[in-house]
């Protein structure tokens, strides 16, 4: 399990990268004061318009392991409907999850293939998250076609 002050070397050494997805989800675990140096300019600890101050979320497996399972649903909708950019937030989602629980290396984040259908069936199973039901998921996340006649580039 990684620890804030891990956090903010990742962020440090990693700078701003085009569709990287860790900062977003790792600068909530970080306190107002060490997540301020990666926040925009201005950025306030309590924001008036909203009426809502920056409270670090909870860095713990638990707490993590709920974000991930919760958001599984959506990223497998995502892989359903051939979403390309949107379907591949969802595996960089998880691998920052992943990587904050320090279990990175149990997935193979290369195969983004079927619209990351085969890295979100590593992570249901590394974390004992149900699959859907929805056979032309499965075969998506076994590397094959969703349906025979599809058009939209999986199993291709």
């Amino acid at each position: 399990m990684k620890t804030q002050q891990d956090i903010i070397e990742r962020l440090k050494n990693d700078g701003a990268v085009m569709f990287d997805f860790f900062p977003p989800e790792a600068i909530p675990f970080l306190t107002f004061e060490q997540a301020k140096p990666f926040l925009n300019e201005g950025a306030l600890e309590e924001d008036p318009e909203i009426e809502k101050e920056w409270v670090a979320a909870p860095l713990t497996e638990e707490n993590i392991i709920a974000e991930m399972k919760e958001y599984m649903d959506f990223a497998w909708g995502k892989a359903q409907d051939h979403r390309g950019l949107s379907a591949s937030r969802s595996p960089s989602k998880m691998e920052a999850w992943c990587w904050l629980l320090g279990k990175e290396k149990e997935i193979d984040w290369d195969n983004h293939e079927n619209y990351g259908a085969p890295i979100l069936k590593q992570v249901c199973e590394l974390f004992k998250f149900a699959l859907p039901t929805y056979e032309g998921l499965l075969n998506m996340a076994e590397g094959k076609p969703c349906t025979p006649e599809c058009s939209m580039g999986c199993g291709a």
